[in-house]
């Protein structure tokens, strides 16, 4: 029974080892593809992408701010993935520039420049940018599982005001829903704009919105988005995969 066991386990642990691996050489022209994404952390944040370039390529990874390189790193792509840790710092950046270069000097190996010859690009570099604000909306519409209102005129932003407590920056947005919405519906648009908010400010650590319906003062619903969904729960040390959408 033992030995039953020990096999099953050394062929289940093969199996994930051959599923999980790249050991494709390029040979022939083939086109590049990659594709990234932001990820979180307990301490802050990551870039991982996905590439079909060949494995043990380094890449040059570069973060910009106001079109100025603010922070650099070398990644190496393992079974057609890579990874690049630049804490909380990452989701401040505007701009990532991810560069392959073809040159002996900086691949570790012949075998691999040889693949990267046959690497075609429209402009003939392996380079290419991201838009830091791009990611971070994917990011959030992943965590917050958000998905686009089939009518997303139907609420528009009234005011948008800082609440700085303890030099902690949060957001109150007013909004004013000129629809009837079911609470599916309602909670998107919610979501719509509270996202639109930390996309653009990647100061604020909390969100609030409220909504209200045309020409009345007092608002029928409110989101918060915060640790534990308490609007001063909310601290510098922020991750926002530890975060709850509470909606009232």
């Amino acid at each position: 029974m033992r030995t039953i066991l020990l096999s099953t386990t050394f062929l289940a642990i093969f199996l994930f080892a051959c599923n999980h691996s790249n050991h494709r050489v390029i040979t022939e022209p083939t086109d590049w593809s990659i594709d990234v994404q932001l990820n979180a952390r307990n301490d802050g944040y990551t870039l991982r992408g996905k590439t079909n370039l060949p494995d043990n390529t380094e890449l040059s990874i570069s973060y910009f701010i106001d079109g100025v390189v603010r922070g650099q790193a070398i990644t190496e792509v393992k079974n057609g993935m890579f990874i690049s840790d630049f804490g909380e710092n990452i989701i401040n950046f505007d701009d990532v520039e991810i560069l392959c270069v073809r040159n002996k000097i900086v691949q570790p190996s012949e075998s691999v420049l040889k693949q990267l010859e046959f690497i075609t690009t429209t402009s003939g570099e392996i380079k290419t940018t991201f838009k830091l604000k791009d990611l971070k909306r994917n990011f959030f519409n992943e965590i917050l599982k958000y998905k686009e209102p089939a009518n997303i005129n139907a609420s528009v932003v009234e005011s948008v005001k800082d609440v700085p407590i303890i030099k902690i920056k949060r957001a109150s947005i007013n909004v004013v829903v000129k629809d009837e919405l079911d609470s599916l519906e309602l909670s998107n648009h919610i979501k719509h704009h509270l996202i639109d908010q930390l996309v653009k400010d990647t100061k604020t650590k909390s969100v609030m919105v409220r909504c209200f319906k045309e020409n009345e003062e007092l608002s029928f619903a409110q989101g918060v988005f915060a640790p534990n969904g308490e609007w001063m729960d909310a601290g510098e040390d922020v991750n926002f995969k530890d975060y709850t959408l509470v909606i009232k």
